[in-house]
């Protein structure tokens, strides 16, 4: 399938030759306290076999226009987790997509539980996701045909409950601002986002980070554990991907070249180099060897950094691989045993690339000669009166002196100038009138799913 790049799509004017160039918005990391027009939120519904579950939150901001959310599940299970062993003895498959739209009508919130999913309206959504986790993301869109749309007021947030600690893991959306490629300034509202023009900005750090800590109490629960949650996500843009020709988030694959390579540091920035991991869609693993793995729903005992066992420090994730149109964040949650602490999204380095429209040349105006004529030969100074048919014009330099004949040939001088009309057409350039050709490629967006 054909995903758009938008890499380059130019205007050219002729008069001064202006290119514009369209190029993405990118940026490090997404909005998580104010509101946006597209949503990323993690969920883990692993119920039965590890006691997870959680809610979704949706919240309309504007207090003047109701709007039509596509809700996308990526879903990741295993088809047969041995709970003695805490292993998947069955097949992973990752990111399988359930989808569906909702309406909020204005300043309107929606609690989606992942374990019974129902629509704002109270009528069941037919899609069960129990068993499963992995990250939903939320667009404003419209309603025939789910083109996405420029709607800078929804908001969210994500529960983990974890049954068996007992606790709760809250966490705010990450938002996605819609913004012209040309100008970076947010798109006005309602107007469609075609990937072309207009589109949401990109996420893609350059380093993914964060602290960590033994949270372990010493007393008489000698069951105590310190457990993470160390979560990548990623996926595409693919802005005629839907079913109905509009916006579809789409899974990122390890295929697609993306890893991240992680150095882990203790307290005394001591630190070690730790093995890549190609990203998929999706992953939640453990951290080390101390700070194990607290959902192996998926990759049974896998941790960021084997063989270490520091117990509090930084992870510092070098990033690789993304392309013009993928996304990347991260999210990190340690719990221990009946204190299970909030998660965060991970801190970032990176640049925040802005479009910079090429400026306009100023042309070269070319002065218009003034005319003159045998009657009135007055010229600026250093100029004279070249007669032309028609009239005449002033043109630089001193006038072309009268050829005198030959002495002997007995004939007489005709008197008057000698029009030197080589020269004149020499000097004269070409107008171009002011007019301008818009050159617009229209990429065709790509095929069906």
């Amino acid at each position: 399938m054909k995903y758009i790049k938008v890499l380059g799509l130019s205007l050219i004017v002729l008069m001064g030759l202006v290119i514009a160039s369209y190029a993405q918005v990118v940026v490090p990391v997404g909005q998580t306290s104010r509101q946006t027009s597209q949503l990323v939120l993690w969920y883990d519904q692993v119920t039965a076999f590890l006691g997870r579950s959680s809610f979704i939150q949706v919240t309309n901001g504007s207090l003047d226009s109701g709007v039509t959310i596509h809700v996308q599940i990526f879903a990741s299970d295993c088809t047969n987790f041995n709970i003695p062993n805490q292993r998947c003895v069955g097949t992973v498959r990752r990111c399988i997509e359930h989808d569906f739209n909702d309406f909020l009508t204005a300043g309107d919130t929606v609690l989606y539980d992942m374990g019974s999913l129902r629509f704002n309206a109270g009528n069941t959504v037919g899609i069960d996701v129990s068993n499963t986790k992995g990250f939903v993301v939320v667009t404003a869109v419209v309603d025939d045909n789910d083109e996405a749309i420029s709607f800078q007021h929804l908001f969210g947030n994500s529960y983990v409950f974890d049954i068996n600690l007992p606790g709760v893991h809250r966490l705010n959306s990450m938002g996605r601002d819609a913004v012209n490629f040309v100008t970076g300034n947010i798109t006005p509202e309602f107007d469609l986002l075609d990937g072309i023009s207009d589109g949401f900005v990109l996420i893609q750090p350059e380093v993914l980070k964060f602290n960590f800590k033994d949270i372990r109490v010493v007393g008489p629960n000698t069951g105590d554990e310190n457990l993470a949650d160390v979560i990548t996500i990623a996926f595409k843009d693919n802005y005629n991907g839907s079913s109905r020709g509009g916006y579809a988030a789409e899974p990122a694959f390890a295929a697609d070249g993306i890893v991240g390579t992680p150095i882990i540091f203790n307290n005394v920035e001591r630190f070690v180099s730790c093995n890549p991991i190609p990203q998929d869609c999706f992953y939640d693993i453990g951290l080390n060897d101390f700070i194990g793995v607290a959902n192996p729903f998926l990759d049974d005992g896998k941790v960021l950094c084997p063989g270490n066992t520091f117990s509090e420090g930084w992870v510092r994730i070098s990033e690789s691989g993304l392309d013009g149109f993928e996304n990347k964040m991260g999210i990190i949650a340690i719990s221990r045993s009946l204190d299970t602490g909030d998660a965060t999204w991970m801190y970032v380095e990176g640049p925040t690339i802005e479009p910079t429209p090429t400026p306009t040349p100023t042309p070269i105006q070319t002065p218009t000669p003034q005319a003159c004529s045998e009657e009135d030969p007055e010229c600026p100074p250093g100029q004279h009166c070249e007669i032309i048919p028609g009239g005449g014009i002033c043109v630089p330099g001193a006038p072309t002196p009268t050829p005198i004949p030959p002495s002997g040939g007995g004939g007489c001088a005709v008197a008057g100038p000698v029009s030197s009309m080589g020269s004149i057409a020499s000097m004269f350039i070409p107008l171009i009138p002011a007019f301008g050709i818009g050159l617009r490629r229209l990429l065709r967006r790509r095929g069906e799913k």
